[in-house]
């Protein structure tokens, strides 16, 4: 996830790995077949264009002075 993100902001100089703390959560891969069958639902935004409008709406609070 990490390399994506760097990826899609260009910042690949900014991430710094704080080896004292807990490494995240296990790693996981959700299967939405379920959700795909029983309600006819699957995701229109590419995980890539999702990760990025993500990043530029939390930029764009950065920079406006709100929080979240």
């Amino acid at each position: 996830m990490h390399r994506r993100v760097l990826l899609v902001t260009g910042e690949a100089d900014r991430i710094v790995w704080d080896r004292s703390q807990p490494n995240g959560q296990p790693r996981r891969c959700l299967d939405v077949s379920r959700v795909e069958r029983a309600f006819g639902f699957w995701a229109a935004t590419p995980f890539e264009a999702g990760l990025r409008n993500m990043i530029d709406w939390y930029f764009s609070l950065s920079h406006s002075g709100e929080t979240l």
